[in-house]
């Protein structure tokens, strides 16, 4: 395709790489659709689903996944919650595109082209293209093709095509645009107390005695079952590397045979503070500009510009970093970003920014010149990326000759940890795989493994979370026995503050509820009684929040309620809080023209996403139960334990 863009200048050509490696910077950071599909996975890749004839490979989701968590985007922890819904959104685009060419729809090669020039116009300097030849080497040193680059862009068109039609035929109220001006414009004032049932249960005493009493009642239900001692031997990636030295001569034919991925080009590296505009009435939009103005005098005054990003800044990316995205190359930001950060100076101030995100200021910390790393620069990373190859492809031959050694010699666990640079650990009483184990947490995978094993067996090689390979050897079997009070005592304890604690809450709740009742909705009389919290809220909108209390949305009955009424008892965070309206602010309706259109397109974007969910979630059923889609969840739980 890219055959329309021949005989190209090649000043940009290396910027494509960059876009590439970039991974949701900040939300001014231009993301390419599609990229990183398995549409071009190696074939020998286990399957993770099959869409049609299109599949989800393990590789693609682990790399993605991977990515995430270190990227800091999420926690190694959550990989259990965010790998299914990777897979389950994978499936989903590529159902859509399934249905889409069952329905006929299709993409030229100059839509392709038009698309791409568009989303990256650092591609084209001048209008031409870079090249044909820088262009596929940087997809190439990053796992793709232009093929399969390509084929992800013809899925995102012609999936957009068939959810435009999705979308077609979406109307706006005139009573849905009024109530959404209402909920950003009606205010009202509340005061309320807090029943905390922490405190609750601050009051609540158990003594030893009372735990003696209830166990001796219970004494026939408490047993503890049967338990498992096992040794483990830990094999992680970062153990293995330590044994390989890369002679210095396969790092310069490394650098050597592909210089050209060491050259970068022009980059800046930017901090700003942003304040969004988006979906904001437009009688808001002077207020938000007079406070970045009054920040932009702190910023210019000497206040510290990664602390005032921390405190203000509404780019949740980049705010606790201090506002800082990281280095940018042009093309990966939007224009209005990219022009003022790109002419500055090293830690000079822009003026205020406008974009389609809101308004910016923005501070260049560094700038770095188009250059080719040197081979001493690029020796890190050779070195890293010649290990991991040599991790890769050894460390499961290294387990395995592990786990064969101690199946060999199981008394000689020591020996063969020592032999393998393993980490050697003793789980000891261990009686269900939620039960945390030395080194590896919470692992039942491991548990699973011991759990059917006899006396001095051992497992074979188990993939865990964070990249680690482990065997087992199982050393003892603690059959189920009577619980004695040492066993059960501090569960015994725990229960009984719990329920004490729930029937004193319980009642201090009806309580409330009857005083507030008899006394007229008198918070600050009934409050002093009991020894409630009593706050009163400023005014806010049925989109914001009460303060001290949390999200309005929990509120929504205070906005039907005349001054002085209470409204239902509010559960938020295991909190209750009895509420009163003290005040009203109705919209003024008269204003409701003037953000008439930036409403109807915040209502109809809601709408679409809407549908275009509930179309996905019918499709993806529909062609599951046809037999089209196919999702293996050992694939799914395998990922997740090596992530």
């Amino acid at each position: 395709m890219f055959q329309l863009f021949r005989n190209r200048d090649t000043a940009f050509r290396y910027v494509l790489g960059g876009m590439l490696t970039l991974i949701a910077v900040s939300m001014v950071v231009t993301l390419i659709p599609g990229f990183g599909s398995g549409s071009g996975a190696s074939g020998d890749d286990q399957t993770v689903a099959e869409v049609g004839d299109s599949v989800v490979t393990e590789r693609e989701v682990r790399l993605q996944a991977q990515n995430m968590v270190r990227g800091g985007g999420v926690p190694a922890g959550m990989a259990g919650f965010i790998v299914p819904q990777m897979v389950e959104s994978r499936v989903a685009e590529l159902a859509v595109e399934y249905q889409a060419k069952r329905m006929g729809f299709e993409v030229t090669e100059s839509d392709v082209a038009a698309y791409i020039k568009e989303l990256m116009p650092a591609l084209f300097p001048n209008g031409q293209f870079v090249g044909q030849q820088a262009y596929a080497s940087m997809l190439g040193q990053r796992g793709t093709t232009v093929q399969e680059f390509e084929r992800n862009v013809r899925r995102s068109l012609v999936t957009s095509k068939l959810h435009s039609l999705v979308a077609e035929g979406l109307l706006v109220t005139n009573a849905e645009v009024e109530a959404e001006f209402r909920k950003s414009n009606d205010k009202i004032t509340i005061a309320f107390l807090t029943l905390d049932p922490a405190k609750v249960r601050e009051e609540v005493k158990v003594t030893e005695a009372d735990v003696a009493a209830e166990f001796e009642k219970t004494k026939a239900g408490h047993k503890v079952g049967e338990q498992r001692t096992f040794s483990l031997l830990v094999l992680d990636e970062a153990r293995v590397a330590s044994q390989f030295n890369v002679p210095d001569a396969e790092l310069r034919r490394a650098y050597a045979s592909d210089t050209e991925r060491f050259r970068t080009p022009e980059r800046v590296r930017v901090r700003h503070i942003l304040l969004k505009t988006t979906d904001k009435p437009a009688a808001e939009l002077p207020t938000i500009r007079k406070r970045m103005e009054d920040l932009l005098k702190q910023a210019k005054g000497g206040a510290n510009f990664a602390e005032l990003a921390k405190k203000v800044s509404e780019d949740t990316g980049s705010a606790p970093n201090g506002g800082d995205i990281g280095f940018v190359t042009r093309g990966q930001t939007v224009k209005a970003f990219e022009e003022a950060a790109f002419k500055m100076k090293a830690n000079e101030l822009s003026g205020i920014v406008a974009t389609e995100y809101g308004l910016h200021i923005i501070q260049m910390v560094e700038r770095q010149d188009a250059h080719t790393l040197t081979f001493e620069e690029a020796r890190p990373q050779l070195v890293k990326e010649a290990t991991q190859r040599q991790v890769y492809d050894r460390m499961p031959a290294i387990a395995g000759e592990m786990r064969d050694a101690l199946a060999k010699a199981p008394t000689a666990t020591v020996d063969v940890a020592t032999k393998y640079n393993a980490q050697l650990v003793k789980a000891e009483k261990i009686g269900s795989g939620d039960a945390p184990l030395p080194l590896l947490n919470k692992a039942p995978e491991v548990y699973a493994a011991v759990a059917g094993l006899k006396k001095g067996d051992v497992t074979q090689v188990i993939n865990v979370a964070g990249n680690r390979l482990v065997v087992a050897q199982l050393d003892e079997i603690h059959p189920e026995r009577p619980a004695t009070l040492a066993d059960v005592g501090g569960r015994i304890m725990e229960d009984l503050r719990i329920a004490r604690g729930n029937q004193l809450l319980e009642a201090r709740r009806k309580t409330a509820e009857e005083k507030l009742a008899a006394a007229g909705a008198d918070l600050k009389k009934v409050g002093a009684e009991l020894k409630l919290e009593y706050k009163e809220a400023p005014e806010f909108t049925a989109d914001g929040a009460a303060e001290g209390l949390g999200s309005a949305s929990v509120l929504t009955e205070a906005f039907a309620k005349p001054v002085g009424s209470l409204i239902k008892p509010v559960t938020l965070d295991g909190k209750w809080f009895f509420v009163k309206v003290t005040g009203r602010q109705d919209a003024d309706l008269s204003k409701l023209p003037a953000g008439r259109e930036a409403i109807v397109a915040k209502l109809r974007n809601a709408k679409q996403t809407e549908r275009r969910q509930l179309f996905e979630d019918g499709l993806v059923a529909k062609l599951t139960a046809e037999g089209k889609i196919k999702i293996r969840q050992d694939a799914i739980k395998r990922i997740v334990n090596t992530i």
